[in-house]
């Protein structure tokens, strides 16, 4: 078995190789609480982002 050591550089590669993320916080996109549904253009179809009662998001087309 591999130390975890010896695997760092594979994953360090594999990080390097990643297309750029952009990270937003969910407050942001609901503006706190404001909302309970962000709608999402994406190549001319309207994606539904929906905040559940328990606090999960559901994405639907």
């Amino acid at each position: 078995m591999e130390s975890l050591s010896s695997t760092r550089p594979l994953l360090g590669q594999a990080v390097e190789k990643m297309p750029p993320t952009r990270v937003m916080d969910s407050a942001a996109l609901f503006a706190n609480d404001s909302y309970q549904e962000v709608q999402i253009i994406h190549a001319g179809k309207i994606y539904r982002l929906r905040k559940t009662p328990q606090g999960k998001l559901i994405l639907t087309k």
